[in-house]
């Protein structure tokens, strides 16, 4: 609750800045973070939180960080980043895709663009699929492999930064399970291991990953792929050679 108040004089603040100058939008950046961000909050907290006059709204929130998107000065490219994160929250594929492209074209050379715009291609694909769009979501997923192929191919040179390649793997792998494409999953959760044992950034931490390194979530995600495919009976070929690849992997963690 300390938290929550002392954010609300923040935003406070915010809004004179914007009595001074309506025009100056970058100052709507926080506020439309904090409206969207206290209306996600659970339900007890919000309850706590309104009693001391602290409201938030998601859909107030939204169009708050949009308007910044298209009319701020300095926090524009801010804007579109969150809100590529929050469509991808509200399953708001198209969005987030349209998001992701703009600041591609902008920043061609930052790979970080070209992983949310793959990755928002396989979210939306699994869309389309589900709605019977066969066509649509094979359309999808090539334009996401091939984007996801290519940063490999780039990063793969001598002198790339190893923790980008293995959050390029990871994230990768992720987009094959929706796929419905496990064993070429494991394949990429594999090949993140590998580069993060090569790196030792064991301690790389990330958003989301509640403190994980990028190589204890892939094994997380290897050791799900294992009891998915015992669930699933898979081929007998496939399940032996990612149970042993599992064990080799999780061994080497370990010593």
């Amino acid at each position: 609750m300390a938290a929550l108040r002392s954010e609300s004089d923040g935003i406070d603040k915010q809004r004179d800045v914007i009595k001074l100058d309506p025009n100056f939008h970058d100052a709507e950046l926080i506020i439309g973070m904090y409206d969207y961000i206290v209306s996600t909050l659970p339900l007890p907290i919000r309850m706590l939180a309104s009693i001391g006059g602290v409201h938030g709204s998601k859909k107030r929130g939204i169009q708050t960080l949009e308007r910044v998107a298209k009319e701020g000065q300095w926090a524009r490219d801010d804007a579109r980043v969150l809100l590529i994160a929050i469509y991808k929250k509200e399953k708001r594929f198209p969005e987030a895709l349209a998001l992701s492209r703009e600041l591609h074209e902008k920043y061609p050379r930052n790979y970080l663009c070209s992983l949310e715009t793959a990755d928002s291609l396989a979210s939306q694909a699994a869309t389309e699929r589900q709605a019977s769009k066969a066509r649509e979501a094979a359309a999808m997923e090539s334009e996401g492999v091939s984007t996801f192929e290519t940063m490999l191919h780039e990063r793969s040179a001598p002198d790339a930064v190893p923790r980008a390649l293995d959050l390029i793997h990871v994230r990768y792998g992720e987009a094959l399970l929706l796929m419905g494409q496990a064993e070429r999953a494991a394949r990429e959760f594999l090949a993140a291991t590998s580069e993060d044992l090569r790196s030792s950034s064991l301690t790389l931490k990330i958003p989301g990953a509640n403190g994980a390194s990028l190589f204890g979530m892939s094994l997380i995600k290897l050791l799900r792929l294992n009891l998915d495919c015992l669930e699933a009976s898979s081929s007998h070929d496939f399940l032996t050679r990612i149970t042993a690849s599992t064990r080799q992997v999780y061994l080497r963690f370990v010593k």
